[in-house]
């Protein structure tokens, strides 16, 4: 169903969270013999400042919702007032991230490829995020996230799939119904929510 169910996990938890994701970004370099791949991105997300639209009509609010009914997981520290990216390393086991996120060549071409103004010459910006695993800066933040089943890295963000997954789960659970009034946005929120229907079946 999922090339790798690790990633589509990552995906379902940071679009629910009003994140746009890519996925599978390959990097590649040229040299005098031609280009070559260094690496590959497991995940490019970007978050973009929102207000979720708000109406007071016949004595009651209505909110209009897109797509994704969108939350916010506090562990996420989303700096709302700016543009949030994060360069995501997904493993299966222990946390840790690949040599090419330590390499600014890679995380230039990833920032190339977000676009926007960080406030500073993009390989500056890729040195540092290389180095201490976070920039803030001009309308951006940019931060290295790594996702595992156990473990922790330095220099980065970490979090762990049982999180994630609960996340969704909740998720899920506290909008069921209005997740019932429109196509599910994600395979993975879809799946939770017929998971969901599996164990409680309607009475009539």
């Amino acid at each position: 169903m999922w090339d790798d169910p690790a990633v589509a996990l990552v995906c379902a938890y940071l679009r629910v969270n009003g994140y746009f994701t890519l996925t599978e970004f390959e990097v590649s370099v040229s040299t005098k013999h031609g280009y070559q791949s260094l690496t590959d991105l497991d995940v490019i997300a970007v978050r973009l400042p929102t207000v979720a639209e708000r109406h007071r009509r016949s004595g009651h609010v209505r909110r209009t919702e897109g797509g994704i009914i969108v939350a916010l997981d506090p562990a996420l520290h989303v700096d709302e007032s700016r543009i949030d990216v994060l360069f995501v390393e997904v493993k299966q086991g222990k946390v840790e991230f690949n040599p090419g996120m330590r390499n600014p060549l890679v995380l230039e071409a990833g920032l190339r490829r977000v676009g926007g103004s960080p406030g500073a010459p993009v390989d500056e910006v890729a040195k540092s995020l290389a180095e201490h695993g976070e920039y803030t800066g001009g309308e951006q933040r940019v931060r290295l996230l790594a996702v595992g089943s156990h473990g922790r890295v330095g220099r980065g963000t970490t979090l762990h799939h049982g999180h994630l997954l609960a996340f969704v789960e909740h998720h899920v659970e506290q909008y069921a119904e209005a997740l019932k009034a429109m196509e599910a946005g994600d395979p993975v929120v879809g799946f939770i929510e017929l998971v969901n229907k599996a164990k409680h079946p309607p009475t009539k």
